[in-house]
């Protein structure tokens, strides 16, 4: 993907320009990427269609904790230079952290 610099036509532009390039804007920064193809002829495996579920659910997530003051405050102590909620919280659901230690001596029940 390449950033464009100086550019002035390009400066925050965005969409498809054509069907051969993708213009995306990033804070400040503008990318260039080819435009993707699909063959709508070969059907999605059982692979991307499970993919395309969970994606589905990521963003259900990542709107409900946009819609929740208390999880958005807590994502946005969090993010880094130009990262945003939503994605942060579609990233956390596709990619959950894996515990691996636990200590539950003091809980009571």
């Amino acid at each position: 993907m390449a950033r464009v610099g100086n550019n002035h036509p390009l400066k925050g532009a965005h969409g498809s320009i054509g069907n051969q390039m993708v213009a995306r804007t990033k804070g400040n920064n503008t990318f260039l990427s080819m435009h993707p193809r699909f063959d709508k002829a070969v059907p999605a495996s059982e692979a991307q269609r499970g993919v395309r579920d969970k994606l589905g659910e990521a963003t259900g997530w990542a709107q409900w904790v946009l819609a929740n003051p208390v999880y958005k405050q807590v994502y946005e102590r969090e993010l880094k230079d130009s990262q945003r909620v939503f994605n942060s919280a579609v990233s956390d659901y596709m990619c959950a952290p894996e515990i691996t230690g636990m200590n539950i001596s003091d809980h009571r029940q």
